[in-house]
């Protein structure tokens, strides 16, 4: 038996610290996003400061559609280490999202020049084509990444979002079913066949995928927007207002949700 106190004393110290980066990383996997960025601000200032926290962080202002805020927790990893790839497929995407192209453009070499054939490296490369409009171009990376890393989610995804712009209906949605079989609870895949059904006028499907997606992230101001605009359509007009008003109360800086409430409001 452990009877040394300063050992007990360490041993408890770690315990407790592995208990606060557990409970952290599990509010951030089930989008209690709120209480994971309270968890990881509550973690000693060394580990609060450590690449792999403010990656997390990062996460969860993306699943939170700060884009800023994630873009500043991400530019942190990057000034420290400009070689790690972990995150920087969302920082990318951080960034397209805030159309900063010069910077994007820049962590595209940076991450190009680090390792080539790394998939992160790949995605952002594939958000850089996007935001040129050079969609072929974006699938070929995303493609290429796929092929390195078979179980790569997100770049699968992003096939599916890319296939979609250029109305390539059946890969986009293989491209979702294919990150769906890998983690079940991926907002942006579900989200994404939701929009595909959507764009495909299959206002059914479209609102059954909407939900599935929202039940994991009922955080997203963006998915329930989505949801208003099929509820829309299928003309069940108070929903769509009262599901748009809770898209506006989600994020009040986004126009977006507010743009659509005003239309939404014009056709009752």
């Amino acid at each position: 038996p452990i009877n040394d106190k300063n050992t007990l004393l360490a041993i408890s110290v770690v315990m407790k610290l592995l208990q606060m980066f557990g409970l952290s990383y599990q509010c951030l996997q089930n989008y209690e996003l709120k209480e994971s960025v309270r968890h990881f601000h509550n973690l000693p200032s060394k580990h609060r400061n450590s690449l792999w926290v403010l990656t997390q962080l990062g996460q969860a202002m993306m699943s939170g559609e700060k884009f800023k805020e994630a873009a500043k927790y991400y530019e942190r990893v990057h000034s420290i280490d400009p070689h790690r790839q972990e995150g920087m497929d969302q920082y990318a995407s951080a960034l397209w999202h805030l159309q900063r192209e010069n910077d994007l453009t820049s962590l595209v070499e940076d991450l190009q020049s680090s390792d080539k054939m790394r998939p992160e490296g790949l995605c952002a490369m594939s958000s850089l084509m996007n935001l040129y409009k050079e969609h072929d171009a974006a699938i070929k990376y995303l493609e290429r990444a796929v092929q390195i890393s078979p179980d790569y989610v997100y770049a699968q995804t992003l096939l599916g979002l890319e296939n979609t712009l250029i109305k390539n209906y059946d890969k986009a949605l293989l491209g979702f079913q294919s990150a769906t079989s890998i983690d079940p609870r991926h907002f942006n895949a579900w989200y994404g066949i939701a929009h595909l059904y959507y764009q495909q006028e299959k206002w059914k499907m479209a609102e059954i995928c909407s939900k599935r997606a929202l039940s994991i992230n009922c955080s997203s101001s963006v998915g329930y927007t989505q949801l208003a605009l099929i509820l829309q359509q299928q003309g069940k007009l108070k929903d769509a207002l009262s599901t748009v008003n809770h898209a506006v109360s989600l994020n009040t800086s986004n126009n977006l949700p507010k743009f659509h409430r005003a239309l939404i409001q014009e056709s009752m």
